[in-house]
């Protein structure tokens, strides 16, 4: 079923330390007041480098937060207090998303997908990289589509579909 609309909004935001302790990021609340109802219980943001990250809302008093699966993919991309991303709405419960670093120049994304070692996939998950532990390249990637709603939030589902090739 499609809910939203395609091309509905942009909006920026600066990660503040506040965010990383609290292990969730809020959404603005302009963005809820405008296109809250259209989105799931989940979203899938997905960065350039061709990656898919389920995250949960947690949505409270008119106020909506991408809570579990948040860390993982803050962790995963190194975000740290101060850095900044851009969410392009895409409809659908679905987000494209740019990073960038303190000095506002969009990071290099990881080639390579993690794979999460354990059976219940969250933010308390084991991470496992095959990739040094060096910066890495940017690198697209067009990826088959899965069944979003069945993976668990926190999730590179970029690992799910990588059998399916």
């Amino acid at each position: 079923m499609f809910r939203g609309t395609l091309g509905a909004g942009h909006f920026l935001k600066i990660v503040e330390e506040e965010t990383l302790q609290n292990s969730k990021l809020l959404i603005p609340d302009i963005f809820t007041r405008k296109h809250g109802e259209a989105l799931f219980d989940w979203v899938l943001v997905k960065p350039p480098c061709g990656s898919k990250w389920k995250m949960e809302l947690a949505k409270e008093d008119n106020h909506i937060w991408l809570e579990k699966g948040w860390s993982t993919f803050a962790k995963h991309y190194a975000i740290k207090s101060g850095f900044v991303i851009n969410f392009k709405y895409e409809g659908n419960s679905e987000f494209n998303v740019a990073i960038y670093d303190l000095s506002l120049f969009e990071i290099d994304y990881p080639s390579v997908p993690i794979s999460l070692v354990g059976s219940n996939i969250g933010d308390d998950s084991v991470e496992k990289s095959s990739m040094p532990s060096s910066r890495p390249q940017k690198k697209m990637r067009t990826m088959p589509t899965a069944n979003f709603q069945s993976n668990p939030p926190g999730q590179n589902l970029e690992s799910k579909t990588e059998g399916m090739k």
